[in-house]
């Protein structure tokens, strides 16, 4: 909580030590727990009465001293360098993708994944892909702050709307697509008609493993080379500009 001037906080304490803090106003920078909160969205969507306490640590560190603190915590246990590039915030397009996931009208908030591993778990994509597609793609005009924002803005419309067509059972879902899809919004952004050009395109699509233009999906791994993003990025009919 950065003391601002704006700030209002109450600590409830008998011994000075254990007690309840209560955070009536403020501002918070919170470096780790988005797993925690997506979970507790999820839970209660599900059961709006469950009683359930999570441990939090809170630490009076400055922003020097938690990126200290993150470092020294990844020394002795490692973290992945995907999970590490998709917390640097001062990378326009992980911010793009944070609000994104943050926004409450996103509907697929709950099907970006950090790893493959939850990806097996409802996931769809990874946020790893997300940024490096958006980083390419709107990279001549991701900018600023206030670009990513309306750049988020944007793509949560657009996957929003794209999201009648996708199937579990076919390649609409396959975390690679993504790259694909990332391309197509940036061809109809800021078109008056996108959504009847988009409607002709994604409809009339074949996303079926019959599809021998897009099965090479289904033998991609890891990070991927300059060609195949190229690939994925024009699998896509050419939108008239």
């Amino acid at each position: 909580v950065l003391r601002n001037g704006d700030d209002d906080i109450e600590f409830i304490s008998t011994d000075g030590v254990v007690g309840t803090l209560k955070i009536n106003s403020g501002e918070m920078n919170i470096f780790d727990g988005f797993h925690r909160k997506t979970a507790n969205q999820l839970v209660l969507l599900k059961n709006p009465e469950i009683q359930f306490n999570w441990k939090l640590a809170i630490t009076n560190f400055t922003e020097q001293k938690a990126q200290d603190y993150m470092v020294q915590i990844n020394k002795q246990t490692p973290m992945k360098k995907e999970y590490i590039r998709t917390l640097d915030k001062s990378k326009l397009e992980n911010l793009v993708v944070d609000l994104m996931i943050d926004n409450p009208i996103f509907e697929l908030s709950d099907k970006i994944k950090v790893t493959d591993k939850e990806l097996k778990f409802g996931g769809y994509t990874k946020k790893e892909i997300l940024s490096l597609a958006i980083s390419e793609i709107y990279g001549d005009i991701l900018t600023t702050k206030m670009q990513a924002q309306k750049i988020a803005k944007w793509l949560v419309d657009f996957f929003n709307y794209i999201s009648q067509w996708f199937d579990k059972d076919n390649y609409t879902t396959h975390k690679y697509i993504f790259y694909s899809y990332i391309s197509l919004s940036r061809k109809v952004f800021e078109k008056e008609e996108w959504q009847n050009i988009i409607d002709s395109i994604i409809s009339s699509f074949d996303f079926s493993n019959s599809n021998s233009e897009i099965t090479f999906l289904s033998h991609l791994s890891g990070n991927l080379n300059k060609v195949t993003k190229e690939k994925l990025y024009n699998i896509f009919k050419e939108v008239e500009e």
